[in-house]
């Protein structure tokens, strides 16, 4: 795994995305193919000691990517999915999604998991 990240590390715009992140800048990447995407997030977890949050389009792009970063990475990120709304009155809703955002905030927060990804929709609803 170490030949594949310093491959990304060589790169020019690796060195520009390394040095805004450091700075506490927000960046992104387009255009990249999603394990592109997770190569370049592997890579820059593995110099930078900043927790990171990867934003993707919706709940199965999160799912795919937190499969590809753990896979890079050997760290398994903590995914913030987003929920139904339920707009009526319902017995038998599943409170197993807001168990998992919970859990997922809760891993990021205290620093168990350095990366966090999460569609927009997911980033957008309240937990609690």
């Amino acid at each position: 795994m170490q030949t594949l990240l310093s491959s990304v590390k060589k790169l020019q715009e690796y060195g520009s995305l390394l040095a805004d992140i450091t700075a506490g800048k927000k960046v992104s990447l387009y255009r990249a193919a999603p394990v592109h995407r997770a190569h370049f997030v592997s890579a820059i977890l593995s110099d930078c000691k900043n927790p990171l949050c990867v934003i993707t389009s919706d709940d199965a792009a999160s799912r795919h990517f937190a499969a590809d970063a753990e896979a890079f990475c050997g760290e398994q990120p903590a995914v913030l999915a987003a929920r139904d709304l339920i707009f009526h009155d319902a017995e038998g809703v599943s409170r197993d999604i807001e168990q998992q955002r919970m859990g997922a905030l809760y891993s990021f927060g205290t620093g168990m998991s350095r990366i966090m990804i999460a569609s927009a929709e997911a980033l957008m609803l309240r937990t609690i």
